[in-house]
């Protein structure tokens, strides 16, 4: 006789449950959102500092399951500092702030709401650089999740 154990009783197992998906924030009501540097930019005065202006947006998460979101600026680095947005002029980009503070590009950045952070834009050029005049733009995407 060989040495086969079979076990006293041998019942099926199940499992089940269901997953849920948090409802989406809405980010400034599915609408773009547009800073505006103006048009009286003076080359020699792109500092970092100079022309920063507020961006302006609006968040709603009714029905979240947490306070705990994140967002982050998608979008290309510009040649000379991958950190900052990309523009249309060489030489030039646009640094995103939060709450004063640098936000790197392609970075996630960890809040709760509805603390929301004042976001900035203010351009900046690549270490000397002379900034040749005429019209720039610049375009990312800006994505808001849970943590």
């Amino acid at each position: 006789m060989l040495g086969i154990t079979l076990p006293a009783q041998a019942i099926d197992a199940y499992f089940y449950g269901t997953l849920v998906v948090p409802p989406p924030c809405v980010l400034n009501n599915n609408t773009d959102i547009s800073v505006n540097f103006g048009n009286d930019l003076l080359a020699g005065r792109v500092n970092g500092s100079n022309y920063a202006q507020s961006i302006p947006y609006t968040l709603d998460c009714t029905g979240a399951p947490t306070t705990a979101l994140k967002l982050q600026f998608q979008g290309t680095g510009a040649d000379f500092d991958t950190s900052v947005l990309e523009t249309s002029k060489p030489d030039l980009g646009v640094e995103l702030r939060s709450n004063g503070v640098k936000l790197p590009m392609n970075t996630w950045f960890n809040f709760t709401d509805p603390a929301r952070p004042a976001l900035t834009a203010v351009p900046v050029k690549a270490t000397g650089s002379t900034l040749t005049g005429g019209a720039f733009t610049a375009a990312s995407t800006l994505l808001v999740d849970y943590q």
